[in-house]
């Protein structure tokens, strides 16, 4: 079986929409978790583990994609594994996709709630995310990436805009002792962001809509790293500016927006970057969301995925309420289930078909 649709996207436009499947939600969870397990060194998880975590995740994948070209991990895990384990396949990644999504959708709601609108009920943003990702999704991969290189790139100066304004309330002494505490804290600090990192795994989905295959390794280690460098400079400038105390903040970067005052008049920034953010967000989602439709289609044998586009929002929206009773449980989530649960998804399914290709000799090689 062939991708569903016809359409291509460039290399830097897969790179660009690997950056957005980890950014946003990252840029606003991963610091305060890091900071509280690894303290001073939090930075290092950031610009250097999740790194090389990530380039790993991209290394299995791609190589995984490049031995099937122009097809879909569903279809040809049927060659690897054989017709009934690859629909079982399918079906643990409609489960994932739409796990995952509906998490990522109460990830915004809750922010949303928690920082700007209390008195609003959940649902509703909820429902406006899940309602203009729909959209995004009807109109196919092409659009979202075009959408995406904009988002993205609005996203990433309002980061530096932050960052720029707010350095003169940085103390450097506050990244210090360097590796306090020795490893363990840093690998620690490491664990729970390594799942955010890891989401670049989606690349194998995405892979038969790229115009050259062969292109995806480097664009996903280019996409890895660019990331690394985001997330290091993110956790480095909150803990700069709010030391270890930033793991009391539940959204530090959010906060560290609010400080933004210069000359008495450039004030209230962070409602520009909630604009941004959102927008980053539902590219996220997005990306997610049109890969649920095209792996549910892929493994019940459908031609069209846009039929799938609205049952699978209603079903992501109900989840995004009913998935956890309050925010306190999303969190324990992340900090515990999350790391083992991750690294099954995005790092050992994908590579233990590549092990078992590689073995029954299944596929081309790999560019």
């Amino acid at each position: 079986m062939k991708a569903l649709e016809s359409e291509k996207i460039s290399g830097s436009q897969f790179m660009w929409l690997l950056v957005a499947t980890v950014l946003p939600t990252s840029l606003l969870f991963i610091p305060a978790v890091t900071i509280e397990k690894a303290g001073t060194s939090a930075w290092i998880d950031g610009l250097v583990v999740e790194t090389i975590w990530g380039i790993a995740v991209v290394w299995v994948c791609s190589t995984l994609g490049e031995r099937f070209p122009g097809r879909s991990l569903v279809d040809y895990s049927g060659d690897i594994l054989g017709k009934v384990l690859s629909k079982l396949v399918g079906i643990f990644y409609i489960f994932i996709f739409s796990y995952v999504n509906a998490i990522m959708v109460r990830e915004f709601g809750e922010f949303m709630v928690t920082a700007f609108m209390p008195e609003t009920p959940l649902l509703v943003f909820n429902i406006f995310l899940i309602g203009l990702a729909a959209l995004a999704v009807r109109n196919g991969i092409e659009v979202i990436a075009r959408m995406n290189q904009f988002v993205i790139s609005l996203m990433i100066f309002a980061l530096i805009f932050i960052f720029v304004l707010v350095v003169q309330e940085a103390e450097l002494n506050h990244l210090l002792p360097f590796l306090e505490g020795g490893i363990k804290p840093l690998m620690r600090g490491a664990l729970m962001p390594m799942g955010w990192q890891g989401e670049v795994f989606l690349l194998v989905f995405l892979l038969p809509y790229l115009n050259n295959h062969r292109e995806a390794k480097i664009a996903g280690i280019k996409a890895v790293i660019l990331l690394g460098l985001a997330l290091g400079i993110d956790i480095g400038m909150v803990l700069a500016v709010f030391g270890k105390a930033a793991s009391n903040y539940v959204f530090p970067v959010h906060v560290l927006s609010s400080y933004i005052s210069v000359a008495g008049f450039l004030e209230r920034v962070e409602a520009f970057v909630l604009a941004l953010w959102v927008g980053g967000v539902m590219i996220k989602v997005s990306v997610w969301y049109y890969c649920l439709t095209l792996v549910t289609a892929q493994t019940f044998g459908l031609e069209d995925n846009k039929s799938l586009v609205l049952p699978l929002g209603v079903i992501q929206a109900v989840w995004s309420i009913t998935i956890f009773n309050n925010f306190r449980e999303m969190v324990d989530f992340f900090v515990k289930p999350w790391v083992t649960f991750s690294l099954f998804f995005e790092f050992i399914v994908p590579a233990t078909l590549l092990l078992i290709a590689v073995v029954r000799k299944r596929g081309g090689q790999s560019g």
